[in-house]
Parts: C-alpha cells; sequence; structure tokens
C-alpha cells in the first residue's frame, strides 16, 4: 500500500453517513473490539451521528476520499482527571490490516494527545482475548496497567478487558 495515499483529520457532521456505515461494519466483523452490540449500533441514525461527530473527539483515517478507519481520543474533564485521555475505539477496515494503515492513524491520534497542553497519559481498553490488538499498542508505547474481569459482557459471556496507558514522552508517571 501507498502510505502517502493516507491522511487523517478530524471527522465533523457531514461525515455521519460513512462513519455510521464503517462504525457497523466494525462492530459486525469486531465485536470484542466495541462497546457497542450490533443493535446499539444500527439504532443509531444520521442525526445523532452528526451531533457525536460534532464534538471533536473522532478522528478518520482515509485512503484517498474513502474513509477506511476512525479513532476517538477524548481529555478527561473533571479537573482531577484533566492530565489523562481516553483513546477508542480504534478501528481500522479489515482489509487494511497489516498494510501500516493503522500505523498511521496512532502516529497521528499520539501527535494530537502531543499537542493538549497539560495532558500526561492516554489510557484504552482492550479485550484480553485481543492480542493482536494489545502487541499493535504496545508497538506505539502503551504499556498495560491492570485487567478488569468480566468487564464486557458479549451475548451473555463475560470478557475480560486490558487497561493499557501511554505515558507521553514529557511526563512522568
Amino acid at each position: 500500500m501507498d502510505l502517502s495515499r493516507l491522511s487523517c483529520r478530524p471527522l465533523k457532521g457531514e461525515d455521519a453517513e460513512p462513519w455510521l456505515e464503517l462504525r457497523r461494519e466494525g462492530v459486525r466483523d469486531f465485536p470484542d473490539g466495541f462497546l457497542l452490540s450490533p443493535a446499539e449500533a444500527d439504532a443509531m441514525g444520521v442525526a445523532q451521528a452528526q451531533d457525536l461527530l460534532g464534538f471533536g473527539a473522532f478522528r478518520g483515517l482515509y485512503l484517498d476520499q474513502s474513509l477506511i478507519g476512525f479513532c476517538a481520543i477524548r481529555r478527561l474533564r473533571r479537573e482531577r482527571l484533566s492530565h489523562r485521555a481516553e483513546l477508542g475505539p480504534f478501528f481500522v477496515r479489515q482489509a487494511y490490516h497489516g498494510t501500516g494503515a493503522a500505523d498511521v492513524m496512532m502516529r497521528e491520534v499520539l501527535s494530537v494527545a502531543r499537542g493538549m497542553a497539560g495532558l500526561r497519559q492516554v489510557l484504552l481498553s482492550v479485550a484480553a482475548s485481543n492480542g493482536r490488538a494489545q502487541a499493535f499498542y504496545n508497538r506505539h508505547g502503551f504499556e498495560p496497567v491492570a485487567v478488569h474481569p468480566g468487564a464486557v459482557m458479549i451475548d451473555g459471556i463475560a470478557e475480560d478487558d486490558v487497561l493499557m496507558q501511554y505515558i507521553l514522552p514529557e511526563a512522568s508517571p
């Protein structure tokens, strides 16, 4: 893949329809990668998606003009938590796994995090059974810090989550 054809940018209200389509694909193909059930993903309409994307937390990964991935990074708002941000969901269409596309998006989102004044940590949760995602996050500087047993119920089955953190280079834990 020619990585120079990839770009990242904030998602806006006008991106709602392709984002909804891609999110539904992700929830369907990778149920342990999303906190939404397929029914919940299908229930969101364009107006709700426009509102959600209007907050500015989501970034899209584009191949030319086609949305092939997205992620969200949200700074925690409480004063005592404002040194932290949460990353997720993080999704790249399966056809682009192993191409470097996810690396491009991760570098972009970590650059965004470094630009947030006073931010020290980026946290994410990943299914304990998803070793490939954990290895990807680890490769980008995330380290596991805890396991949350039974964090998510998928079809009545408890799934553990691994909490991972990235410490911004200029910060100390």
